[in-house]
């Protein structure tokens, strides 16, 4: 069966994250003090109010930049200022906290295995942008600035219409889309793939925020589901105004019907047809299994399976993602799309 669709997760998959939070929380505090707002937390018992405030609203726990905003609003309020005061400042330092949270450190093999993969998906674009070049890439994107009231998503969305370069126009590789991959973001966190800089190698991104609900719940992977789109790789010669519409059909496929102004394609994706790669074995194995996905489990630290989920064992394991392009290779799964990787 082929893959059309390759999901990857983002936190502890692509990127090592508890160093990168650890230093975001440090840079808040740092901030905090610099512009001596009073602040009666440090940053353990802060986290002691993050988990607080997300335990006290369940509806809300998958919602990450809620309970950081929810909790920073709370300490200042704690601290001595007004309710008007305490939602400026938490916004203001939220921003901070939240632009460190993008600095991420990629595993070594992430980057460089990402763009073999980009090279053979239909958004491949033709000029020169290799992994290293990310960071000029996150240069452009959104910058936070005191009293925005722009939400992430919102910057996420204007971040991903805007040109890859400066005076660049992207030239996209046509391909037909019974031989494409899309590729994309499927987070409970809330780091932005656009963002960060990875734009011009995922389609589409999901968060447990936009979602309204957090893996491994099926609303997360439904809505994911609901927002594969196709993206300019289309054969028709005017391919610059698509709209794409979904449907899912009785028999489990996923109808992606491609509209231009002079033609229509039509794509049915099963749910086996899609691959969703993580590192968690609860929250992204178990979670795409169950919806009839593909999976594979990327064990970095040789890890056994959990026995309490046998029943969800994983397509493919792999300890970086150099072996899943070998395993993808292996498999065939893609035609002519992976088989030069």
């Amino acid at each position: 069966m082929s893959i059309r669709v390759i999901t990857f997760d983002l936190d502890d998959t692509l990127w090592e994250t508890s160093s990168t939070l650890h230093n975001a929380s440090r840079v808040m505090f740092d901030y905090i003090q610099e512009k001596g707002f009073r602040f009666n937390f440090d940053i353990p018992s802060f986290d002691q109010l993050l988990r607080k405030t997300m335990k006290e609203e369940p509806t809300k726990s998958h919602d990450f930049t809620w309970g950081r905003l929810a909790s920073l609003e709370k300490a200042f309020l704690a601290s001595g200022y007004t309710l008007e005061e305490s939602r400026t400042i938490a916004e203001e330092v939220f921003h901070v906290w939240h632009e460190e949270r993008h600095k991420v450190l990629f595993f070594e093999d992430s980057l460089p295995a990402l763009e073999k993969l980009r090279n053979f998906s239909p958004k491949s674009l033709e000029q020169s942008r290799d992994s290293a070049t990310y960071l000029e890439d996150r240069q452009n994107a959104i910058t936070w600035t005191s009293g925005n009231q722009e939400t992430d998503e919102q910057a996420c969305i204007q971040s991903q219409s805007e040109e890859l370069d400066e005076g660049a126009t992207p030239v996209i590789k046509q391909s037909k889309l019974e031989e494409s991959v899309l590729i994309g973001a499927l987070t409970n966190g809330n780091a932005c793939v656009w963002r960060i800089g990875l734009r011009h190698i995922f389609h589409f991104k999901l968060n447990a925020r936009e979602a309204g609900a957090a893996k491994p719940d099926p609303a997360f992977f439904n809505k994911a589901v609901s927002i594969i789109e196709s993206h300019h790789h289309t054969s028709c010669p005017n391919s610059s105004a698509l709209d794409s519409h979904l449907a899912v059909t009785e028999d489990g496929l996923i109808n992606i019907t491609v509209e231009t102004s002079n033609c229509c394609q039509k794509l049915s994706v099963k749910p086996s047809q899609i691959l969703h790669v993580g590192d968690n074995p609860t929250d992204d194995i178990m979670g795409a299994k169950k919806m009839g996905f593909r999976t594979c489990w990327v064990n970095r630290k040789g890890e056994q399976w959990p026995t309490s989920l046998n029943e969800w064992q994983p397509d493919v394991v792999i300890s970086n993602l150099w072996e899943l392009l070998d395993w993808l290779k292996a498999e065939g799964s893609t035609g002519e799309v992976l088989s030069s990787l």
